[in-house]
């Protein structure tokens, strides 16, 4: 008799016989998906609004049209404010301009006038002084001055007109308002030291002062 064919035999057989045939090709791996949180890149800002960008070009025309308005303001302000110093200044040595006198500014007023009417330094009339006061009181004396008070007038106007061409010279170098409280102060002071006198001291020394901002002025002077 014969044995009927196992069932579980018949299956194992089938399924070898399933995974002989070819079947279809293994798919390559696919990548991995980004996630969803990566940020996109932001939008490229389109072109602003015509109204915006004509009123910001407005705006840096007005601020260009002001520049030579506030240069112009501000010259006007340096030149009142070196004009109000030797104000100051002229005004102070007219006050103190009778003030007493002492024998050196005398003598030089003396030589100044016999200069002026045509006697010679050192040859006509003896001196111990250097000549340039001598010389200054001729010039005032030609102008008309013929007293102490007229004398010391004209050496106060030539002193303001000295330091005022030297203000107008190195403000551009200097600050205006160093300029102006050195004038002041000048005028200021100038009692202490008399300089309301017709001295060759004080012709020095202002020239000395004038050598000093001129110095300042041009620090890269060399000798």
């Amino acid at each position: 008799m014969a044995r009927p064919p196992d069932r579980r035999q018949a299956a194992h057989n089938a399924a070898a016989d399933q995974a002989d045939q070819p079947g279809d090709p293994a798919e390559p791996p696919q990548p991995p998906a980004p996630p969803a949180s990566t940020r996109q890149p932001a939008p490229s800002p389109g072109p602003r609004p015509r109204a915006a960008t004509d009123r910001r070009s407005s705006q840096r025309d007005a601020l260009s049209s002001l520049v030579p308005l506030l240069d112009r303001w501000q010259s006007v302000l340096e030149f009142a404010t070196c004009g109000l110093a030797l104000a100051a200044m002229l005004a102070l040595f007219i006050i103190n301009r009778t003030l007493p006198r002492y024998v050196d500014e005398a003598d030089n007023l003396l030589g100044g006038e016999l200069i002026a009417h045509g006697y010679r330094l050192y040859g006509d009339f003896f001196s111990h002084h250097m000549p340039l006061p001598y010389y200054v009181m001729a010039a005032a004396n030609l102008v008309g001055a013929n007293s102490l008070t007229a004398y010391r007038l004209f050496f106060s106007i030539l002193i303001t007109a000295v330091f005022g061409m030297a203000m107008f010279s190195f403000r551009k170098r200097l600050p205006v308002l160093f300029l102006a409280g050195l004038v002041f102060t000048i005028g200021l002071v100038h009692p202490i030291f008399l300089g309301y006198m017709v001295l060759a001291d004080h012709l020095f020394a202002f020239a000395l002062v004038i050598l000093l901002l001129f110095l300042l002025a041009h620090g890269d002077v060399s000798f």
